[in-house]
């Protein structure tokens, strides 16, 4: 299988956003398709590498002078790091967050194996959406550990809880979708994250000032808004594609039609926010997909 070459680990080249929190990443990080979420956490953090629970142990690292505040763990397929494997990392770094990015042989729960207790599992394939909340960053730094005995329902229930719903309540959206149940889905979905849709079921319907469109699959934006990006006006409202099982094709399908988000289904509450967040955030340039563009 495809290998990224070795890197070197420490410190992560200078950055414009200050660094305050320390990352280990465990596993077949080596693996291609780990190459942006490596890339991206070196950008953010102090980040080191390691092999496996083995080079961790035997570095040195984990004598309690160098505490990390998350541990990731990276598979690109099933049964590559062990519950033995977890329980040690959890041993020489209690307080540290752990993280599974799960590569895409790893999907489903016929290929992946039970979730580890006190993990957070996130797919690589919605990493940019549900990674730096797993591993609890922000703006000014990580947020304390949260307990390993929480599950995955209760972690979905504090995500929701701690949403910024009233940062998007004025935004209008423009909802594209054949299938009138998955329009209704959608706009629950924007509803409850204070965001007002607008129906929009003909090629010419009037719909007035919108914030973003949303588009419900590839054949809707062939119909209402595919376009070029460099032939969009100034004034022209982001575009989200909500899709499921997205490819590789389609992220460079995206860029070549405009599109600002692909966000892969079935999609939680908490992605879409996430999501929404970055599409409607008023800084330039275009913005990567949530689901790994």
């Amino acid at each position: 299988m495809e290998k990224m070459p070795v890197m070197e680990d420490q410190t992560p080249p200078n950055t414009l956003e200050p660094i305050f929190s320390t990352v280990w990443m465990v596993g077949d990080w080596k693996h291609a398709e780990f190459g942006e979420v490596v890339a991206w956490l070196k950008g953010r953090t102090t980040f080191v590498l390691f092999e496996d629970a083995d080079a961790v142990l035997s570095s040195g690292r984990a004598d309690g002078r160098h505490v990390p505040t998350a541990i990731v763990l990276a598979q690109s397929r099933p049964g590559q790091i062990s519950r033995r494997d977890v329980d040690r990392l959890y041993a020489s770094a209690p307080l540290a967050r752990l993280v599974e990015v799960a590569g895409t042989w790893c999907e489903g729960e016929l290929r992946g194996a039970p979730s580890w207790p006190g993990v957070i599992r996130v797919p690589l394939c919605t990493w940019r959406c549900r990674l730096e909340e797993a591993l609890g960053l922000d703006g000014v730094g990580a947020r304390p550990p949260v307990p390993r005995t929480m599950t995955a329902a209760e972690r979905i229930e504090l995500a929701l809880a701690t949403l910024v719903r009233d940062r998007n309540r004025t935004a209008r959206a423009a909802v594209y979708s054949a299938c009138r149940e998955n329009h209704e889905a959608i706009a629950d979905m924007l509803r409850q994250l204070g965001v007002e849709s607008v129906s929009s079921s003909g090629a010419d319907a009037d719909v007035g000032v919108i914030d973003v469109m949303v588009f419900d699959g590839w054949e809707l934006v062939s119909a209402h808004g595919g376009s070029p990006r460099k032939e969009r006006g100034v004034n022209s409202p982001p575009r989200m594609l909500l899709m499921h099982f997205p490819r590789d094709g389609d992220y460079a399908r995206a860029i070549e039609e405009g599109i600002d988000i692909v966000l892969k289904l079935p999609a939680l509450l908490s992605d879409m926010a996430t999501s929404l967040e970055q599409i409607l955030r008023p800084a330039g340039g275009p913005l990567a997909c949530a689901a790994g563009l």
